[in-house]
């Protein structure tokens, strides 16, 4: 497999200078634990890697890649909801009551094909969901890195276009 880049040469932006705010840190919430979020994408494509691994090496190899970028975010936003105020805690709140993350968020595909497509619609869920937070949030070192985890994710949903098409087109 040729070398693929699986995250975007930007820099992520520093969280330095950023204020206590309760508020955007449960926005944030959803986007690190709730249904479709980074922790979601993470165990999501963990399987999928694993069901490939032996039929398609090459896109077990590009679940890799992109499952070390998608653990970057989940990082970077653990920070940031800490750094907000919010205990990162893998929960969201509903109704003020909190709902813990569990394993039925995954998507369990049975087949390859159908993985990929899961990951691509996945993949645009997350770009709208952090779109909308990034308006409804105050702070500006929150939406810079809001609109750098995008980039990756767009990167991500090319990738997993691509070899949909090079597969199963």
């Amino acid at each position: 497999m040729a070398a693929i880049a699986f995250q975007a040469p930007t820099a992520y932006p520093t969280l330095q200078g950023l204020q206590k705010n309760q508020r955007d840190g449960r926005l944030l919430l959803k986007a690190y634990c709730g249904r479709n979020s980074e922790m979601t994408t993470i165990c999501q494509y963990q399987y999928h890697q694993i069901k490939a691994a032996m039929q398609y090496p090459d896109i077990a190899a590009a679940y890799q890649g992109i499952i070390r970028v998608e653990l970057v975010h989940f990082q970077l936003l653990g920070q940031c909801i800490n750094l907000l105020g919010v205990n990162p805690q893998y929960r969201i709140f509903c109704n003020n009551k909190p709902v813990f993350w569990n394993g039925n968020c995954v998507s369990y595909c049975s087949t390859v094909q159908g993985m990929l497509m899961a990951d691509i619609e996945n993949e645009q869920q997350s770009i709208t969901q952090y779109r909308q937070i990034s308006e409804q949030v105050s702070g500006v070192p929150v939406r810079q890195l809001l609109g750098r985890i995008i980039e990756d994710e767009h990167l991500h949903q090319q990738i997993f276009t691509d070899l949909y098409n090079q597969y199963f087109y």
